[in-house]
């Protein structure tokens, strides 16, 4: 009597257990994704603590992928959150231009679908500052003091 009853212990710890794997396996999900010039997004569903951590890993313009630093908002969430990596590093190169980005994630035992996206990054910023600086001169006309608004610049002349 005693071995059945062991039997069954072990079986319904067996079955509990694939029911835990495949429970937490199968549930978790990406639900979207989001691909700017500066970063890639996506909120994830149903994750447990196993499922953690979540990876981007980025391709710029045909180029490798790279596996990007992924900041999980709430960190390590239960249930359902966002993971984000900051890409500007890769697309700096590119302000002014359209560029073509894919992403995807991984996570414990998972790899999303790959997301591609164009986008048009900002044009560069001016570094060219411009400063102008007004002179006054005092003039001596008709014997008063005249200010010129501005400094008068003549090529120099010879008379000899």
């Amino acid at each position: 009597m005693s071995r059945i009853f062991t039997l069954a212990c072990v079986l319904a710890v067996a079955l509990a257990t694939a029911f835990l794997i495949i429970g937490s396996a199968s549930a978790n999900d990406l639900t979207g994704t989001s691909i700017t010039c500066t970063e890639v997004s996506g909120s994830f569903v149903q994750f447990v603590k196993a499922d953690h951590p979540i990876v981007w890993h980025v391709s710029v313009n045909g180029g490798a992928f790279q596996t990007l630093p992924t900041t999980e908002t709430p960190p390590g969430f239960i249930g359902s959150g966002t993971a984000t990596a900051d890409i500007s590093a890769l697309t700096s190169g590119f302000a002014g231009q359209s560029v073509t980005v894919k992403a995807f994630a991984t996570w414990t035992a998972h790899t999303s679908p790959t997301v591609t996206e164009t986008v048009t990054c900002d044009a560069p910023p001016s570094s060219t500052t411009t400063t102008t600086t007004t002179t006054t001169i005092p003039v001596i006309v008709g014997g008063e003091i005249v200010s010129a608004p501005t400094a008068v610049v003549a090529s120099p002349s010879f008379t000899g």
